[in-house]
């Protein structure tokens, strides 16, 4: 009864400890942004952070009860840590346990995160340009869990947000979309053309098709970007596909094609601005998301595609 009493109170705060880990700073941000009827108001409550070790006068529930909930600290529900009277949980971290209260840890783009926070959580190390590491060591030097919170909460969406656009990339993919190269080194390589603006696509096609040595993207504005398989440079004509898409691009835009120039040089040229070839990735973009502003390319979707599968 009394469990079904304190899971009807709405939270109006919820408490942790100072200087929050990965694993904290993913269970609050599980809280705030998938809404449950087990922990109504935990979306709008506020956040403190406490310094005294999680000592605490009362007992998970009886703060809950209150509108409070504990998360790693309080040797409740939502706390990992080992207590006087209960072992530590194995393999579980605050973020998890948080998930499954909530009934989210079979979320796509959030198993990985969660796997990763687990993890990290009880490893004695993190590497030193691991984001974990950069939150320590700002809470050393700060001394502010609150900004910390703050500034790792858009980061932490960013990265939910990135793993759910590669779990909808499937979407986006047909058929229609697949090339077949003829066999090179041994193998049948792949080259992708799909229209969307999901900008995990080339991640998902690498991973879902090992043989995927090309993806060609266009986004809705126009812009496109060619992005190769460097496992495969070998077996591409990558400066033989640039000139020609360099030129194809003059053509369009009534500019005359010069014979004494090298297009496929590093960078860009002079004629067709708007492709920027990244010689050592083997990539060549019309606009990115450092570039967001460049003007489409002026040549036709399916000749550009035609351009690339004929000359790479």
């Amino acid at each position: 009864m009394s469990n079904v009493i304190s899971q009807a109170v709405r939270i109006k705060k919820i408490l942790t400890h100072e200087g929050i880990h990965f694993d904290e700073a993913l269970a609050l941000f599980i809280l705030t942004n998938f809404p449950s009827e087990k922990y109504p108001g935990a979306a709008g409550a506020k956040v403190e952070f406490l310094s005294n070790g999680g000592m605490l006068d009362k007992t998970a529930e009886e703060y809950r009860k209150e509108g409070i909930l504990l998360v790693g600290i309080g040797g409740g529900e939502l706390d990992e840590h080992a207590t006087a009277n209960r072992e530590g949980l194995a393999n579980e971290c605050a973020a998890t346990l948080v998930a499954k209260a909530v009934g989210v840890e079979n979320d796509p783009a959030l198993k990985t995160l969660l796997e990763y926070a687990e993890r990290i959580d009880r490893s004695p190390t993190c590497q030193p340009f691991e984001f974990p590491t950069f939150m320590k060591e700002f809470s050393a030097v700060t001394n502010d869990s609150a900004k910390l919170w703050k500034l790792t909460r858009p980061f932490i969406e960013a990265k939910w947000y990135m793993q759910n656009e590669f779990h909808q990339c499937h979407k986006d993919v047909t058929d229609e979309c697949f090339a077949e190269f003829g066999a090179r080194g041994g193998k049948q390589l792949l080259m992708v053309a799909v229209k969307t603006d999901n900008p995990q696509m080339n991640k998902y096609l690498r991973a879902k098709y090992p043989n995927c040595a090309v993806v060609v993207q266009q986004n809705s504005k126009g812009n496109i970007q060619i992005l190769t398989n460097n496992k495969y440079h070998q077996f591409l004509n990558l400066e033989q596909m640039v000139k020609v898409i360099r030129s194809g691009e003059m053509f369009h835009r009534g500019i005359p094609i010069p014979q004494d120039k090298d297009l496929s040089c590093d960078g860009r040229v002079i004629g067709a601005d708007c492709w920027w070839y990244q010689k050592e990735a083997g990539n060549l973009f019309n606009g990115s998301l450092t570039a967001r502003d460049v003007q489409p390319t002026q040549i036709p979707w399916k000749e550009l595609c035609n351009v690339v599968y004929d000359n790479i």
